[in-house]
């Protein structure tokens, strides 16, 4: 029997049991024959417990597995700003009344700018989280496009809000980290002109006066006596 996306979950979602998968299909990212077309949801994600993996939320939404987040730990010095996986917790419920507001708030910032806006995640009641990434519209079209190799909506040319997928991310990052060291080399030859300039020894020239002329002599001759 396939899981599909479900909102039902106790109010006390952070310590709420997860449920264990009857079909051994499932994958983090995907429920069992829908790979590449339904992601799992942000709540089955962290609230469900697969027989053969345990997952984790990346920035783009997409429901990964452990190992991509333990790959990001041993790597999360190289990228700034650093990103939460959200492994530990669980996910809030849709009845929970802080996260509700979350969302009414991402929803209606999304359809105004393309964005959630600046809170990536509220945290609930009772401990549980609920993610912006997981709940803008169209978060599913963004996950498979930035999951799925070929997808038409991967080569989309509309606003790159809505394809933040991990992997443009991290490009993003270096393309970033590239052009700040190509500016930083830029300013950093100008500053060092600037300071060989205003550093140069300065050449004093001393400019000896002339020593005073002495008055004109007027020879004297003596005749010789006769």
């Amino acid at each position: 029997m396939t899981s599909h996306p479900t909102n039902a979950a106790s109010s006390d979602a952070v310590n709420a049991t997860r449920a264990m998968v009857t079909n051994a299909g499932d994958s983090c990212t995907w429920y069992a024959g829908e790979t590449c077309s339904l992601p799992r949801t942000g709540f089955d994600c962290l609230n469900v417990l697969l027989e053969t993996d345990e997952c984790a939320i990346a920035p783009n939404g997409a429901c990964v597995s452990i190992s991509v987040y333990e790959k990001y730990l041993s790597n999360r010095e190289h990228y700034e700003p650093l990103s939460r996986y959200f492994p530990a917790y669980t996910y809030c419920s849709a009845d929970d009344s802080v996260c509700s507001t979350c969302i009414a708030e991402w929803s209606s910032n999304y359809e105004m700018t393309g964005s959630g806006g600046s809170t990536k995640y509220c945290t609930g009641s009772d401990g549980c989280i609920c993610i912006a990434a997981t709940e803008v519209p169209d978060w599913e079209q963004t996950v498979v496009a930035n999951q799925c190799d070929g997808s038409s909506d991967s080569s989309s040319s509309g606003p790159q809000l809505r394809l933040t997928g991990w992997k443009s991310l991290r490009e993003k990052l270096i393309e970033t980290e590239h052009s700040f060291v190509q500016v930083e080399t830029r300013l950093d030859a100008t500053v060092r002109s600037e300071e060989s300039l205003s550093e140069a020894p300065s050449v004093v020239v001393d400019v000896c006066p002339a020593p005073p002329r002495s008055p004109a002599v007027e020879s004297q001759y003596m005749m010789a006596p006769m």
